[in-house]
């Protein structure tokens, strides 16, 4: 692709100043609409089709109403863009003799009748289209019962398209959330004046036209960062960059909207370039694991050497934390990377109390570890002394990399498989300041939590209901966490043949840390508890049943949860009674 993000470049720079560019750089960086001429926007935006599409019809829409009378509601998501089709759509209005154009951007403290009006002229000879930014800062009123404001642009509305006397003296344009939309739609008076006359268009993506479009991100910010004449790094290490960037652009994809991703893809870039060490090599082969597994290493003892964990069981909440420390475990030959050693922790006076338990590190880069029979008999021993934290950087991730911590079931201690992406850390291995940066890119602390907060499973004595009942909320807590970190690492699906052995696995160590027999797991058993999850909306079966599928609405149900403490409690007691019939 270099090839093509350097004919762009070329394009660029012969159609674009060094000025305009950094311009249009800083407009991105500072999630700000291009105010750009109309003709420069399709080498400039973003899956530019759909974007055209929407400004297109809507002027044709109000071009046949001539100019008066028409309401139109522009619907999207955060960052999907709507300021900048309002933004557009008035500069091509700027530019059509028979209408007068006014663009407006409401805010959560001014008067919304000066704010909207000042400036602008109504007669009876030419139309004008008043286009109404940000309708969402007006539901915070709402929220509170205070319906002044919101019914004052109900009231402008009204006043410039509907005519008594004389013809209606304009349209009006209205931008706004699916958010917005939906609280607009549940008042019945302010659905009858602002959205049953209004013809509504809807800035929406499928989650595949979201990842072609962040990669269309990538290459444009590429390009034009190629086009000024100080970024002769991106040329010389253009594919670590590139595949980088689009591996980070991809994952931006599956949780935010085109605005945020190109504000993201921009700022990245940006703090790669002022950070590349000029001097720099990525070394190949086994030099260049070793480095990565090093770097990890210094990451750990930098980032995430202090890990708070939240163990919860019911109504119960026990509070650890996980000092990582480089003290290497020895058994048959084989050394650890090192271990994190969890203690018991008060969070309200910041106290780190006596340790609880040992966690054994160990560091691995690349695929052919997977197959490794000398890396199984490293793991068997090491699972022999206590539980076992792999951190595995992968190019790839393989198809059902969960499966590799199942394989340990049955063994006297779990293991658990941490999956992280080595772009990031092998472009790091260019960059003056890299733990830092790295910090901003990866997830891995939340990652190690989740899979550490698994392994802190209260062991029988410490339930705090004694017979079934407590053993029973252990389980469905330990399920319900290995489920989450399951679902939220999945790229698009998963099998509900490796969600099935997550549940099992789940129950069998919270029923030995008792001692006691796990109860017998039906398919029923395994297919009802999934389909707690789906019904949560954090993810929806496919047409064949044999996957389950997450997209962009689950993950961000997924992110509600993690603060949503009730929420979760509701989803582990469903569980919980799921398997207490089986119990039972």
């Amino acid at each position: 692709f270099e090839r093509e993000v350097s004919d762009l470049a070329d394009y660029y720079s012969k159609r674009l100043t060094p000025t305009k560019i950094r311009e249009i750089l800083n407009s991105w960086m500072d999630r700000r609409p291009l105010n750009v001429q109309p003709e420069l926007m399709e080498d400039l935006m973003v899956d530019y089709d759909r974007f055209s599409n929407v400004i297109n019809s809507v002027l044709e829409y109000l071009r046949e109403r001539d100019w008066r009378g028409a309401i139109v509601s522009i619907v999207g998501e955060y960052g999907s863009g709507k300021s900048q089709v309002g933004l557009t759509i008035w500069r091509l209005l700027k530019s059509e003799s028979e209408v007068r154009a006014y663009l407006k951007k409401l805010d959560p403290i001014s008067d919304v009748r000066s704010l909207l009006l000042d400036d602008v002229i109504f007669d009876d000879v030419t139309p004008s289209v008043l286009i109404v930014d940000e309708v969402d800062q007006l539901l915070g009123d709402l929220y509170k019962g205070k319906r002044e404001r919101i019914e004052e642009l109900a009231d402008i509305v009204r006043a410039i398209t509907e005519g008594s006397v004389s013809p209606p003296r304009g349209s009006v344009v209205l931008l706004m959330s699916m958010k917005a939309r939906g609280v607009l739609a549940a008042d019945r008076s302010l659905s009858n004046r602002l959205l049953a006359r209004s013809r509504e268009f809807r800035l929406s993506m499928t989650d595949d036209q979201r990842i072609r479009a962040a990669e269309e991100v990538v290459k444009k910010v590429m390009a034009l960062y190629m086009a000024l004449e100080s970024s002769f790094g991106l040329h010389k290490h253009f594919d670590l960059i590139y595949d980088f960037l689009i591996s980070r652009a991809r994952w931006l994809a599956l949780v935010y909207e085109i605005g945020g991703i190109v504000k993201d893809i921009t700022l990245t870039l940006n703090e790669v370039l002022r950070s590349l060490d000029p001097d720099a090599r990525v070394p190949s082969g086994t030099e260049l694991g070793k480095a990565l597994e090093d770097l990890l290493k210094l990451y750990l003892k930098a980032k995430a050497s202090a890990i708070p964990l939240q163990v919860r069981v019911g109504d119960q909440v026990r509070h650890y934390m996980a000092l990582f420390s480089d003290e290497r475990m020895r058994t048959e030959g084989s050394v650890s990377d090192g271990q994190y050693v969890v203690h018991t922790y008060d969070p309200k006076r910041n106290a780190v109390g006596s340790p609880v338990s040992k966690v054994i590190l160990e560091v691995k880069s690349g695929s052919t570890w997977f197959e490794s029979l000398e890396t199984k008999r490293q793991l068997a021993a090491f699972l022999e002394l206590a539980p076992v934290m792999l951190i595995a950087l992968v190019d790839k991730e393989p198809d059902d990399a969960s499966l590799i911590s199942l394989e340990s079931s049955g063994k006297s201690n779990p293991l658990k498989v941490v999956i992280v992406d080595m772009k990031p850390f092998k472009l790091s291995l260019i960059l003056r300041n890299p733990i830092d940066l790295l910090d901003s890119w990866v997830t891995l602390n939340r990652d190690l939590a989740e899979q550490m907060e698994y392994l802190m499973i209260p062991k029988g004595r410490e339930v705090s209901s004694e017979g079934p009942v407590g053993l029973v909320e252990v389980a469905a807590s330990a399920i319900v966490t290995s489920m989450l970190a399951e679902l939220r690492r999945v790229r698009s699906y998963k099998k509900v043949s490796t969600l099935y052995a997550v549940i099992t696995n789940a129950l069998a160590y919270s029923f030995s840390q008792k001692g006691a027999s796990p109860p017998k797991v039906t398919p029923t058993l395994l297919d009802s508890i999934i389909r707690v999850f789906v019904k949560e909306g954090l993810g929806r079966f496919s047409s064949s049943g044999k996957t389950v599928q997450v997209r962009r609405d689950n993950r961000v149900r997924m992110a509600e949860l993690e603060y949503d403490l009730e929420r979760r409690k509701r989803l582990e007691g469903e569980v919980a009674d799921l398997i207490r019939r089986v119990v039972a």
